[in-house]
C-alpha cells in the first residue's frame, strides 16, 4: 500500500507540474514567438 500511494502521489504531482510548466511556457513563449516574427516581418 505504501509504494502504491507514493507512486500515485508522485505521478499526480509530476503531471500537475508538467501541465503548469507547459501552460506557462506555451502562454509566455507563444505570444512572444508569434508577435516577434510578425513585427519583424
Amino acid at each position: 500500500h505504501l509504494p502504491d500511494e507514493t507512486d500515485q502521489a508522485i505521478v499526480l504531482t509530476v503531471q500537475e507540474l508538467n501541465w503548469l510548466l507547459d501552460g506557462f511556457d506555451l502562454w509566455r513563449n507563444r505570444p512572444h514567438k508569434v508577435l516577434t516574427p510578425r513585427f519583424v516581418a
